[in-house]
């Protein structure tokens, strides 16, 4: 697998280069395995504060992680309700049976000790993005390390629930600060992460 993830890098020369998207999904595969493997190797061609994935969007500004989807013949409308989605999309009933159920997201987020900011709502992925609740403290690129990797071991304890590590993006000055004086702030903790959950389609 990192030899896999190498060849999909081996172009990648400096921190401010970005992966399309395409190319970001074909990793994506590899990441539940090697997410710190996978890391450090973005830290050693400079890749700190974010990933190389073009996700610009302030709803990805954090730490991500997804959740694969089964199709389904109930359709998402089972979890959201038909009129939702047909104001949503202006659909009708029949049209909708190629959405993805995510009644499993439902039973998944009353099992997590620290709560995303936002569920985002992609096809059949479901992508998790925790933000800091308050400014955090980091001083150090081994700092931006060092919180991704606690960020991966938090992921690591659901992984049998299905959810993944796939990025990060802390480059947000009303995230991030770097005061010498004052303790950085490293873990991923409840106290600093927990937030109110907004869904977005």
């Amino acid at each position: 697998m990192i030899k896999e993830i190498n060849k999909i890098l081996k172009n990648l020369t400096g921190k401010y280069e970005k992966l399309d998207y395409d190319t970001y999904k074909e990793m994506l595969g590899y990441f539940p395995s090697i997410g710190k493997e996978y890391v450090s190797m973005l830290a050693d061609k400079r890749c700190i504060k974010s990933d190389t994935i073009k996700l610009e969007d302030k709803d990805f500004w954090g730490l991500r992680a997804s959740l694969n989807l089964d199709y389904s013949e109930k359709s998402i409308c089972s979890f959201y309700g038909i009129n939702k989605i047909k104001d949503k999309f202006g659909l009708y009933e029949s049209d909708i049976n190629f959405f993805y159920n995510v009644d499993k997201i439902n039973s998944i987020i009353p099992k997590l000790k620290i709560r995303p900011k936002y569920i985002l709502f992609r096809c059949k992925y479901i992508y998790l993005v925790f933000q800091p609740n308050k400014k955090i403290n980091l001083k150090s690129d081994k700092d931006y390390i060092e919180l991704v990797h606690n960020f991966i071991d938090y992921m690591d304890e659901y992984k049998e629930e299905g959810l993944n590590f796939i990025g990060w993006n802390l480059k947000n000055k009303n995230m991030i600060e770097q005061v010498s004086e004052i303790e950085s702030n490293t873990n991923f903790t409840k106290e600093l992460f927990d937030q109110e959950i907004e869904e977005m389609w």
